[in-house]
């Protein structure tokens, strides 16, 4: 089952090849794209139904980071779209993180 439209996924994982980033370490990974249009980062956010818009006051870049678990879902879709070796990488390596409940502490 696919939430995301083909073609919206695309043009999505254009716009992350070219002034995105996906990220992963062992303790943080996620989805963020910066751009100095805020409107159309909340054009994305609405489309993605999620994620929070920041703004750097010195550079006025806007950036829309998506959280883990929107990350997850939306890295799964966007794989076969990702020209970026190493995008691509990163992006296998959050799909791959397992749909686990927060873990209660001792």
């Amino acid at each position: 089952m696919h939430l995301y439209d083909d073609s919206f996924l695309a043009y999505l994982a254009g716009f992350i090849d070219g002034d995105g980033s996906i990220s992963f370490s062992a303790r943080r990974y996620g989805i963020t794209i910066a751009q100095k249009d805020r409107a159309l980062l909340e054009v994305l956010s609405c489309n993605l139904h999620g994620g929070a818009i920041h703004c750097d006051k010195r550079s006025g870049v806007h950036t829309l980071a998506l959280g883990r678990l929107l990350s997850r879902i939306l890295t799964r879709e966007l794989l076969p779209f990702l020209r970026k070796p190493h995008k691509y990488a990163n992006a296998c390596r959050i799909a791959s993180v397992p749909n686990v409940g927060r873990q209660p502490r001792n």
